[in-house]
């Protein structure tokens, strides 16, 4: 009988038959809870429990997981969107620029943690816009968008 080899990165390989399987049990590249599918199948089964397959008792066997390494590249991209977004869509509602700002704060500290020092200054480019904006909203300080109309020239309306 011939066994498909699922690898722990998700990739399926053969069929092979038991011979190339003891093989590798040999060198270490099957170990007991592998996951084989017989060709004939869909039921996956741990390679200790297939007859004809051997393993030495005295030996240990280590698995191996393979790791994704998140390096905060997305993180940081979407971080400086968020920025971006809340500068260039001044005329949504202040929601969206709230949104925005802590969103872009929470990815920014992400890419810093998962090693992109621009995270920070992501980080703190959307807290002091998110700060602007929450001053003028409160009528602290005026808005930057007051008068935009105006300066503008947009006929027909008074206030973005």
């Amino acid at each position: 009988m011939r066994y498909y080899v699922h690898a722990v990165d998700g990739q399926v390989y053969g069929p092979f038959d038991v011979p190339t399987l003891n093989q590798w049990v040999q060198e270490g590249r099957v170990i007991p809870t592998t996951l084989l599918q017989p060709e004939t199948n869909d039921m996956r089964v741990a390679a200790s429990t297939v007859q004809g397959i051997f393993f030495a008792t005295n030996q240990t066997y280590t698995s191996f997981t393979p790791q994704v390494m998140a390096d905060g590249k997305n993180e940081l991209k979407a971080s400086f969107v968020c920025f971006g977004a809340s500068l260039v869509l001044c005329c949504f509602p202040m929601g969206f620029h709230i949104l925005a700002g802590i969103f872009g704060i929470i990815l920014g500290m992400t890419a810093y943690r998962r090693g992109h020092t621009l995270g920070i200054l992501a980080m703190l480019l959307n807290l002091i816009l998110l700060a602007l904006l929450a001053t003028s909203s409160l009528g602290w300080i005026p808005s930057p968008f007051d008068g935009l109309a105006d300066r503008l020239k947009i006929p027909g309306v008074s206030k973005i």
